[in-house]
């Protein structure tokens, strides 16, 4: 079923971000504020023993071809961002103000009390206990238990805010409409604003690469750029294959050179969805044809240099894509799950989670 657009624009995450979100995740960057890997899923994997070279442990491949994609229909709220803290520990965040937590690894979930009913388009947590989540009407929450407790933060400005992204403990970012970009310096207890777009412009992706080098995403294939650690921020050139319809709605770089953007037309436009590929740490994007026709895509994440997701769907008939990449993005190939769109994506270990429409969490 068509849903409103508000609904639509579920995914739009840096954020997430999300998605959203947000955009590259940051255990990496937190883990060790002075190291340039940017992977959102290296940190706080159980079997890790070092790092390699690049960044990143290799993904387990073993068994992949008899594992299948788990689909757990939690209820009918739709669910816009997931993130796990641990292979144990994680967060989905979602419509009227819902955060569900699992402790086993997805197999159950505890539905907290966040103390809100907003939209919740993003989650993220900067440690094991302390977390922010971010929505419709200046929304930030704050957790500083795990989650058992939520205290809404106040701030004077006015925009649904998309997706959450912090650089170490102290410095963090909030995307949202109108193009706005707030910064944190302490810890998330004041922000400021530190870029304006227009109305309507919106910002929903953003990524760093290291204290300094960061992008941001957004409506109209815009793309943003700071050197400064997020102080400024320059509007890079626009793509002449991209317009002002298109969202540009996730960042995620897989080491300082290669990166991945992705984004769509929220509307339904056939095949209108957008996958753009740097490699040269973000100097110049190219758009990377797919195997199939999709109407929008909404998060990118890689497991490791090689094994990578792009999860998205097909607006009219509300079903989603998920595609995955085993040599480093050069091929995608459709995985085999049929569910509502999707809008959030988090890898952890061996495991990847993607929720979305209808209160789905997908597990594989």
């Amino acid at each position: 079923m068509y849903k409103p657009l508000l609904n639509l624009n579920l995914f739009y995450c840096f954020l997430a971000i999300g998605l959203a979100s947000v955009s590259c995740d940051d255990r990496e960057l937190i883990e060790d504020a002075d190291t340039e890997i940017v992977s959102d899923t290296v940190a706080n994997n159980g079997n890790i023993e070092s790092p390699t070279e690049n960044g990143f442990v290799e993904f387990s491949e073993e068994n992949a071809e008899s594992k299948i994609w788990e689909v757990i229909k939690w209820n009918t709220s739709d669910f816009t961002s997931v993130y796990f803290v641990n292979q144990q520990t994680g967060y989905i965040c979602g419509e009227n103000g819902i955060i569900l937590k699992t402790t086993d690894g997805g197999k159950t979930y505890l539905n907290l009390n966040s103390g809100t009913n907003q939209y919740l388009y993003h989650i993220k947590f900067i440690n094991d206990l302390t977390g922010y989540a971010v929505g419709n009407n200046k929304t930030i929450l704050k957790t500083t238990n795990g989650g058992n407790t939520w205290s809404a933060i106040n701030v004077s400005f006015y925009e649904d805010f998309r997706s959450v992204y912090f650089v170490n403990e102290e410095m963090g970012f909030i995307t949202g409409s109108n193009g706005i970009i707030l910064r944190t310096s302490d810890s998330g207890k004041t922000w400021l604003r530190v870029y304006s777009g227009t109305y309507g412009e919106g910002v929903y992706g953003m990524c760093f690469l290291d204290n300094k080098k960061g992008y941001a995403s957004g409506r109209g294939g815009l793309i943003l750029k700071t050197i400064d650690g997020g102080i400024s921020w320059n509007a890079q050139p626009n793509l002449p294959f991209l317009d002002e319809q298109h969202i540009l709605t996730f960042i995620h770089f897989t080491d300082k050179d290669n990166g991945y953007i992705v984004g769509g037309i929220p509307t339904g436009y056939n095949g209108s969805s957008v996958l753009l590929r740097t490699f040269n740490g973000g100097e110049s994007w190219q758009r990377v044809q797919l195997p199939i026709s999709i109407d929008y895509l909404t998060a990118i994440k890689f497991a490791d240099k090689n094994v990578g997701y792009i999860i998205g769907g097909q607006v009219i008939n509300n079903t989603s894509v998920i595609l995955k990449t085993i040599d480093g993005g050069s091929n995608w190939t459709k995985e085999n799950v049929n569910s509502s769109r999707q809008y959030g994506l988090d890898i952890i270990g061996n495991n990847v989670f993607s929720v979305g429409m209808d209160g789905t969490i997908l597990k594989w």
